[in-house]
């Protein structure tokens, strides 16, 4: 009993022993398996491994087939394997070596400049057009007032504006995405400017001589030929003078020239313009009789009525000189006499409208004064009328200028002489006013101080 299980423990000891023999073995391998990596060289060749011992395996390597006289078998005779120094470069991607070109216009309104060689350009007009060298599968712009089109099978790429796309004078950018066959992606920068102009635009370059005839020609006939509403109204108006003279000469004058015919031919179109004479002869010598009488019968009638009225003016004068002056302004006219020698109403109404005169040495006769038009208001008792003021004479100016109204009324009332005197009259109430506003008084023609 006692040799089993001596012979049980020496077991133990002995397989106790051999694991720790083999641990040490076993992790030191495992441990140089994880830190060197199946392939470290370039060109995918197992790299040498240390071994536990510290000595280096060599990889072994497929033996070259060969055609049986020691030579390679590849077909080119060179060698098949890769070198170590050799690296790998991926090509470039159809994004990256794309040419793209503006395709140029004949249009005038349409051009495309370069501001960076196949990234950025400037455009004018409403379209533009680009040729590639590498084939397209998809454009696009990301901006509402442009469209991006593929044309020619993925060689062109068509851009289109529409009128707002660019403010007038300035310029707006856009964005042109352009996807190739490969993946790649291109952006294209794309300056837009005066993308409204249409070719209707360019072709009315042709008729700008035309055009400013027209505003021309409305301008002269007072339309404003900047104003394209008026040069329409001006269009209407020559259409409206070329339709009239068009139909006095056109068929309309034709039928009306017919119809004057035919009532020419008719006797009771004849009655009926003599009927029509009869009336309007009768009418005009029911109205205009007399005047016809006098032109006809006495041609001196006008002559002996002006003749008439002349003696009328005349006997109307001579009865003013005859009146005795106070009878109109009351014993106060005897200072008129004294200071001027006017004792009638037509010497004092003259004495104001056409002044006085005096005959000199050599007989002329020249002006003392221009009667009321050479009384200033201002100063009026150093005018002419100083004479009859001074002393205890009349009070006033304005006294003097009452009379001179009351005088000239009486010789227009009495006399029918207001087509003498009117302006004369004028002339003293605006005097009269202007010495009332100035000294605070308006209570009657005579009313007034001292100067």
């Amino acid at each position: 009993m006692e040799t089993h299980d001596n012979v049980r423990w020496l077991a133990l000891i002995c397989v106790a022993l051999v694991a720790l023999t083999a641990l040490p073995a076993g992790a030191i391998a495992t441990n140089g398996a994880a830190a060197l990596s199946p392939v470290d060289s370039v060109d995918g060749t197992a790299a040498p491994r240390e071994a536990t011992n510290g000595t280096t395996t060599t990889p072994t390597t497929a033996p070259t087939p060969t055609n049986g006289n020691g030579s390679d078998s590849s077909p080119s005779g060179t060698d098949t394997g890769t070198d170590d120094n050799e690296t790998e470069f991926d090509s470039p991607s159809q994004a990256d070596s794309v040419r793209i070109t503006p395709v140029r216009s004949q249009e005038p309104y349409r051009s495309v400049t370069v501001a960076k060689k196949d990234s950025v350009f400037n455009t004018t007009g409403p379209a533009v057009l680009f040729s590639l060298s590498e084939p397209l599968e998809a454009a696009r712009i990301g901006q509402a007032p442009a469209q991006a089109s593929v044309l020619s099978g993925g060689r062109a790429v068509l851009v289109e504006y529409a009128d707002d796309a660019a403010p007038a004078g300035r310029q707006s950018l856009y964005t042109v995405d352009l996807y190739f066959e490969d993946g790649s992606k291109k952006a294209v920068s794309l300056y837009a400017r005066q993308t409204a102009v249409s070719v209707a635009a360019a072709e009315l370059k042709e008729f700008e001589g035309a055009l400013e005839t027209l505003r021309d020609n409305a301008e002269s006939e007072g339309y404003d030929s900047s104003d394209p509403e008026a040069l329409v109204n001006y269009l209407d108006w020559v259409q409206q003078r070329a339709d009239l003279v068009s139909g006095f000469l056109g068929p309309e004058a034709m039928e009306l020239v017919a119809t004057a015919l035919m009532l020419f031919d008719n006797p009771l179109f004849w009655l009926v313009i003599i009927a029509i004479l009869g009336i309007a002869g009768y009418y005009l010598r029911a109205r205009f009789g007399d005047l016809l009488d006098i032109v006809e019968n006495d041609p001196g009638r006008s002559t002996r009525k002006r003749q008439q009225l002349q003696q009328l003016y005349r006997d109307q004068q001579r009865a003013a000189t005859e009146e005795d002056l106070e009878n109109v302004i009351g014993y106060e006219a005897t200072y008129w006499a004294d200071a001027f020698g006017v004792r009638d109403p037509a010497g004092l109404a003259n004495l104001f409208h056409r002044g006085q005169h005096v005959r000199s040495e050599d007989g002329s006769i020249e002006p003392l004064h221009g009667g009321a038009s050479d009384i200033d208001a201002q100063n009026p008792g150093q005018s002419w009328l100083e004479p009859v003021l001074r002393g205890d004479q009349l009070a006033t100016p304005q006294q003097a200028l009452g009379h001179a109204k009351d005088v000239l009324k009486h010789m227009e009332t009495e006399y029918n002489m207001g087509h003498v005197y009117r302006e004369t009259l004028d002339d003293v109430d605006h005097l009269l006013d202007e010495l009332r506003q100035r000294n605070g008084r308006g209570a009657g023609p005579y009313a007034g101080g001292d100067d």
